[in-house]
């Protein structure tokens, strides 16, 4: 159940965080990552289709991948400053 939770917490805060343009790429990495295991329980653990969580999977890496320069100003901001 706290799986479940943490999965549905995860989700929830991934899409938020595509709602904010300066966040975007940090929404679609927590997303990439909680649908990769999506992907993977679809096609290795339960008997249904993958297609559905692969297509978000590629969705949510396309948005990381074009507000990439974005998620490095983040990265690069917060090094300097510590």
């Amino acid at each position: 159940m706290a799986s479940v939770r943490l999965t549905g917490s995860l989700e929830l805060a991934g899409a938020v965080l595509l709602l904010v343009p300066r966040l975007s790429s940090l929404g679609g990495l927590i997303l990439t990552g909680v649908l990769t295991g999506a992907f993977l329980t679809c096609l290795f653990v339960l008997d249904e289709s993958p297609v559905p969580a692969a297509v978000l999977l590629v969705l949510a890496a396309v948005v990381m991948w074009n507000r990439r320069e974005l998620m490095l100003g983040i990265i690069g901001q917060t090094g300097a400053s510590a």
